[in-house]
This record gives structure tokens, C-alpha cells and sequence, in this order.
């Protein structure tokens, strides 16, 4: 089933705290302090136990944006709750329909929902991951996510002998796809541009890392990446990132009402 029908819902958020603390401050280095916290507080993902849709494999969220991840798609939200929220989805084309997805570094923290008067729907001590990870999102290909409320990252990591050619994207959501100078990848959206980065590209050889050359391939609503001459008897690395601190909080809405961490 496609990610298409996933009912997404961000009503409440609990990092959003982090950033409405920042921004009622009225002292500006406390405001300045909080924000600096809180953008280098790792991504916090959770394994969908009942608290969203059931096509969701695992989720992230944090204040103005909401991530969501499928077998097969990763689904961005900007602006959740708004009428005009931005959604924008990456879709591993001609990926295995059924990984095994597995959260990655255990976080001591957890999450608790208390939503709605039905106690059989509450969903205590969700446990906190810093990585979910894909095993064989394509042949001999691993797919890891991470980050922090500064910068999302998705590594792929390419096993010797595997095709790094064989990763294609197609992306949905977005106006306009476009390359900047700098060879980052714009995703307009009604919203705002989501900026990924150039992808780094890199092998570790002797305890090194040796980066090589590369850069997205943009086809209409489809990307790929072009990866220069490496050792195909080493795993590769291919890692793009997005940069989402333009969407974090400082609009006085975001609030913890059904969702708290431990």
C-alpha cells in the first residue's frame, strides 16, 4: 500500500517544548541557550507501536516538521496541522517491498501517548532510538537514518559486490526539483525549499576515510547518484543530508499535551 493514504497526525509534539521555552524567553541569551540545546539534541526516532498509521515502520518528530518512514518511503512534513502544511515524499523505487526495519542505539529516554479517553489506545514507554536502520533496502545496499533537529542524514551503505546504481528515488510533493551551484538538491515546496546537501560519498581504508567523488542526477521527479571510481571490495557510503532548521519552532503553538519523554 502506498504511503499515499498515511493519516498523519502532529497535534501534539513534545520536543516543540525545547523551542516554545526558547521562544517565550524574554532574556536573549537564555533564548539563544535553549535553541542551541535543542538543535544539537539528536533526532529522537520511535517503532510505530499503535501510534500512527500502520504503514508507518518508524517516526520522528520535533517541532515544525514530522518525519515518517514506510518500507519503501520516507515522508517529511513541514508544518504539520497547518491548512497549507508541505509534504514531501522519497520513494526508494524497485526496493525490497518488505525489509526488516530495526531502531539502532537504544535512547534512555521513552515516549508515553495519553490521547483520547480510551485507555486500550494509550501507548506507555515506546522505547527511543538515535538510528533506524533498513537491512537490504536493496540488494546488498543497507539504509540508515539519523540526525538532529538540525540536520537530517540518510546513509546508504553499499556492501562490495552490490550496485550503488541500482538506488533511485522518485520524489513527490515537491513544485520543483533543482541543483544549485553548490551541487545541493532544492525541493520547493509550498512552504519553503527543503535543502539536502550534496551527497559525501566516502570508503574507510585503513582506519581513514577516503571520500569520492559524486553528485546527485535529477530526472524530472526521479534522482540518483553518480558515484566516481572507488573500491568495489569495500563497503560505500553514500550520505546526503537535509537541513531543516529554517522550519524549527518560534510560532508559540507548539505544545506537549499528549506526548511526553521520560
Amino acid at each position: 500500500m502506498r504511503a499515499t493514504f498515511i493519516r498523519i497526525t502532529l497535534a501534539s509534539i513534545s520536543a516543540g517544548i525545547w523551542v516554545t521555552s526558547a521562544a517565550t524567553a524574554t532574556d536573549p541569551a537564555t533564548r539563544a541557550k535553549v535553541t542551541a540545546g535543542y538543535l544539537q539534541s539528536p533526532m529522537i526516532f520511535e517503532m510505530n507501536e499503535g501510534q500512527s498509521d500502520p504503514q508507518v515502520k518508524a517516526l520522528a518528530r520535533g517541532s515544525r516538521y514530522g518525519l515518517f518512514l514506510t518500507s519503501d518511503e520516507s515522508v517529511f512534513v513541514v508544518d504539520p496541522g497547518a491548512k497549507d502544511e508541505a509534504v514531501v515524499r522519497v520513494r526508494n523505487l524497485g526496493a525490497n517491498p518488505a525489509p526488516q526495519v530495526s531502531g539502532v542505539d537504544r535512547l534512555g529516554s521513552t515516549s508515553n501517548y495519553y490521547v483520547g479517553r480510551d485507555q486500550s489506545k494509550w501507548r506507555k514507554n515506546v522505547a527511543n532510538y538515535a538510528r533506524v536502520k533498513y537491512d537490504s533496502i536493496y540488494p546488498g545496499v543497507d539504509l540508515i537514518y539519523y540526525g538532529n533537529q538540525q540536520q537530517f542524514e540518510y546513509d546508504y551503505v553499499v556492501a562490495p559486490g552490490a550496485d550503488p546504481n541500482s538506488i533511485r528515488l522518485a520524489i513527490e510533493g515537491a513544485r520543483k526539483l533543482r541543483i544549485d551551484r553548490n551541487g545541493d538538491l532544492l525541493m520547493e515546496t509550498s512552504r519553503a525549499a527543503i535543502h539536502q546537501h550534496k551527497p559525501v560519498i566516502y570508503q574507510e581504508v585503513n582506519g581513514a576515510r577516503r571520500e569520492i567523488a559524486g553528485s546527485f542526477i535529477v530526472d524530472g521527479n526521479r534522482v540518483s547518484f553518480q558515484v566516481g571510481d572507488y573500491d568495489h571490495s569495500k563497503d560505500l557510503v553514500i550520505d546526503p543530508s537535509i537541513v531543516f532548521k529554517t522550519y524549527l519552532g518560534g510560532s508559540g503553538t507548539d505544545q506537549g499535551l499528549a506526548v511526553t519523554i521520560t
